[in-house]
């Protein structure tokens, strides 16, 4: 999502929180109704999940569910496959969705949107929006340096802010090729509503050659469970979260200028193996090897930035799947050869 600044962000955000509430239900005050498959629950005043969340009157309403809520609903209620459960016809829907909840003594967090359910998720979920992940960026962003929105993303299942520091940018010349380049330290801020993700802060290296983006390696992000957590202490978190961050992406700069005097005898085989290893798929295979031979060369910085490179062509989420795989290879010290 192409968006200019972090009030530009802001703005997205308090937009999308329009239409949802969030409540706490026992499961027998679930059912399903098995004329139109739809979801409904006994009781005028669900209790509130948060003092943002809003009181209303479900008694009787019928609610739909997304399909990742669906997802969640089958496998936390039934221990069913969501698309097998969608097969069966509303009466046969409803008939084994009310024998399992009935069986099923649990309180529940409801997250919805419009009369949507979003997501079903455990008593012990304590929500944290895309908006309390953001208070807590914007009131902890480094005082002593500029910066600037990379990308912003969010969908209903995750969100990622990426931002630029253009004061900590380091210029440097590859000594395979004589080529200048310029890399600066970045900060991907992330987080999901409805159960997918935990909230993390990571440190990523951009480069300004080919606009990749390199994902530091996972032990170096931060990451907080949606578990006893609160507004003020998320804000102290991602104080220390940020500054850590910072300080790693300028070290990772350093490792990554070093992969460039490390040859790889067969890039390509080496490609092979590095994404067959991830367990990616085999197209993922062939078009990082494509991306390869635009920027070719035989070396470790060759080969990471090959990934990189690739990862650019994909939708967000897959995108940043990639950028943290060649953040991982790229301190492996085992390679094919």
């Amino acid at each position: 999502m192409s968006i200019a600044t972090l009030d530009d962000v802001q703005r997205q955000i308090a937009l999308d929180d329009q239409g949802k509430v969030d409540f706490w239900t026992r499961s027998s005050r679930m059912s399903m109704d098995d004329q139109t498959g739809l979801f409904q629950f006994d009781t005028k005043e669900p209790r509130r999940s948060s003092e943002s969340a809003n009181i209303v009157d479900l008694d009787g309403r019928l609610l739909n569910a997304t399909d990742h809520g669906m997802s969640q609903i089958c496998s936390r209620v039934m221990g069913v496959p969501s698309r097998w459960f969608q097969q069966n016809p509303h009466a046969l829907q409803a008939q084994i969705f009310n024998h399992w909840i009935a069986k099923s003594p649990s309180n529940y967090l409801v997250r919805t949107r419009n009369n949507t359910i979003r997501a079903l998720l455990t008593s012990e979920y304590v929500p944290m929006n895309n908006s309390n992940v953001m208070e807590a960026t914007l009131r902890n962003l480094p005082k002593q340096f500029t910066s600037a929105v990379h990308r912003f993303h969010f969908d209903d299942l995750t969100f990622f802010l990426k931002l630029t520091f253009p004061d900590l940018t380091r210029e440097w010349v590859r000594p395979s090729t004589g080529q200048k380049e310029m890399f600066r330290v970045g900060v991907m801020i992330s987080n999901s509503e409805t159960g997918c993700a935990s909230i993390r802060v990571e440190p990523f290296i951009f480069r300004q050659a080919c606009t990749n983006d390199l994902i530091v390696e996972q032990d170096r992000a931060w990451r907080k469970q949606h578990r006893w957590v609160s507004q003020p202490v998320l804000n102290q978190l991602v104080e220390v979260a940020l500054r850590r961050a910072l300080q790693d992406g300028a070290d990772a700069m350093e490792d990554f200028e070093r992969l460039d005097a490390e040859r790889v005898k067969e890039p390509e085989k080496t490609i092979e193996y590095l994404l067959r290893t991830g367990k990616f798929a085999e197209k993922y295979v062939d078009m990082t090897k494509k991306a390869f031979h635009e920027e070719p060369g035989d070396t470790r910085f060759a080969v990471v930035s090959a990934i990189t490179r690739m990862a650019q062509l994909l939708p967000e989420p897959q995108r940043i799947e990639f950028e943290r795989y060649a953040g991982k290879v790229m301190r492996q010290r085992h390679w094919l050869n």
